[in-house]
Order: C-alpha cells, then sequence, then structure tokens
C-alpha cells in the first residue's frame, strides 16, 4: 500500500475539489493510505468527513507528516506542501494541473517545479500548455490524470462520483453520496 497526502486547500468546490475526494475514495478502496490536506471549515473538508477520508486541517497537523506521494492541487497548494514538509524525507511530488493557463516559470518558481516527480494534466491541451511553459521540465513526467488501470476520473465507493447537491451554492451545502 502506497501512503498518499493530497493537498487541496481551496474553500470552494468546484472540479479540483471533486477530482481529489474521488481519487481519495478510490485510492481507499485499492487499498491505500490517504490523507487530505484540506482549509478548514472548506467544502472538501465537509465532504472528506461525510464520506469518512482522512482529512488533516491545520498546517501543525499537517508539518512532518510522512508519505510516499504527495500530490498538489496548484501551485500554491505544491507551496505550502513543500513549506510544511508533507510528505517527509523522500516523498515524491507531484502537482495535478486542471486548467488550461501556462505555469509562471521564473527563477523563484525553478525551484519549486525542480522538485516535482510528475505533473498530471487533465487534458492534451493542458498538457502542451504545460510543455510550453516549462519548456525544460522532461517531457515524459508530464502526463494524463489517470489512476493505474481506472478512469481518468475515478470513481467514488458508492458506485458515482461523490459529490455536493445539485444547485447548491459553493461552499455552503453539506456533500452528498450518490452518482454524477
Amino acid at each position: 500500500a502506497v501512503k498518499l497526502g493530497l493537498v487541496n486547500r481551496n474553500a470552494e468546490w468546484g472540479g479540483g475539489e471533486r477530482w481529489f475526494l474521488d481519487g481519495a475514495i478510490e485510492f481507499m478502496r485499492r487499498g491505500h493510505e490517504v490523507v487530505l490536506h484540506v482549509a478548514p471549515r472548506s467544502s472538501l473538508a465537509r465532504a472528506a468527513e461525510f464520506h469518512e477520508v482522512t482529512a488533516c486541517f491545520e498546517a501543525e497537523q499537517a508539518a512532518g507528516r510522512t508519505h510516499d506521494v504527495v500530490l498538489s492541487n496548484s501551485p500554491r497548494d505544491l507551496r505550502f506542501a513543500l513549506g510544511k514538509e508533507i510528505g517527509g524525507e523522500g516523498a515524491r511530488h507531484a502537482l495535478r494541473r486542471g486548467i488550461d493557463r501556462p505555469l509562471v516559470d521564473n527563477f523563484l518558481r525553478r525551484g519549486t517545479w525542480r522538485r516535482l516527480s510528475a505533473i498530471l494534466v487533465n487534458s492534451d491541451a493542458t498538457g502542451e500548455t504545460v510543455r510550453k511553459s516549462l519548456h525544460w521540465f522532461p517531457r515524459e513526467r508530464i502526463g494524463p490524470t489517470r489512476v493505474a488501470g481506472g478512469p481518468a476520473r475515478p470513481t467514488g465507493a458508492a458506485g458515482g462520483r461523490a459529490r455536493l447537491p445539485q444547485g447548491a451554492a459553493a461552499g455552503r451545502a453539506a456533500p452528498v453520496r450518490g452518482g454524477a
């Protein structure tokens, strides 16, 4: 079993949060140890609690946690993970990129990008944008967001993706189990 740390500190509910919750549920179903590092009182924190996914809320709780792999949702989440040493010594860090916008490549950020083992992208267009913005980053370490042997977007334990109620205001509703 792999020890996974999934870092997504967005307060509101969106596609990335859904992807991280679905992924956590699927990885747990496959026997891996998963901890979601989330913002306190966020929609993802409530959804994790509802779906019985271990969540870590405070920076003090996150500091020094050991994981084999740490997957961050955004460059901001990646900097949080690296700054708080989430994963510990020897952990491999990856970034999930779900938006087709270039990553900032400058002197200050390059040190962060060099610490990545991989960048996972949701589409070919996003992958091409990442390759162009980080032209020096090894192409073979940029790939699709697929769970080994599974779909690009993992399905939840209830037979469908975990979700918030349809029509509910993001960040204010309790999550529910069920279909898409």
